[in-house]
């Protein structure tokens, strides 16, 4: 039996690079008739502060990030869903083209979720149904991707979807 690929979770941290790889994940949608789930992880703690910074301190700043967020609930509802509608409109956008370029029909939606990152990514993907995630990457020097680590590297180490990864521009 030939492995299907139904539903595909594309994780975008909505830089350059991840533009270019939603252009992967939306050609493979489009070839195999597959849903397309477009995910942007809002973390607490950014993985660039992570290499400079104890666990104590971090669980610090967690606790006050809960605190203020508790604080401003509404707020942040109001700033996800800006992003979720923000994020559908660039997707209609891209699918259109796509079409307009020959492609299958790519059935979309948007999620914008907070938390961990890669815990994230992979449990979207779970929750989703899907069979694969798409992501890009990024090139960094040793030292940088030694100190900060590497949500594609967690990715690929944790999740037991089929992962894509698309090269940068």
């Amino acid at each position: 039996m030939n492995p299907t690929i139904n539903r595909i979770l594309f994780a975008s941290d909505l830089s350059e690079n991840s533009r270019h790889a939603f252009q992967y994940a939306s050609m493979l949608a489009g070839r195999f008739c597959a849903g397309l789930i477009f995910l942007h992880v809002m973390e607490d703690v950014p993985m660039s502060a992570k290499g400079f910074l104890d666990e104590e301190m971090i669980e610090k700043i967690r606790k006050k990030a809960e605190e203020s967020a508790r604080n401003k609930l509404i707020g942040k509802r109001r700033e996800m869903t800006l992003m979720e509608k923000e994020l559908t409109r660039f997707c209609e956008c891209a699918f259109e083209e796509a079409r307009q370029s020959g492609q299958a029909y790519v059935n979309g939606e948007v999620k914008v979720v907070d938390g961990n990152v890669i815990e994230s990514i992979i449990s979207v993907a779970d929750e989703m149904n899907c069979d694969a995630i798409v992501m890009g990457s990024r090139r960094r020097g040793a030292i940088a991707e030694a100190m900060l680590g590497s949500v594609v590297k967690g990715v690929l180490r944790q999740s037991k979807k089929l992962v894509i990864i698309a090269p940068p521009r």
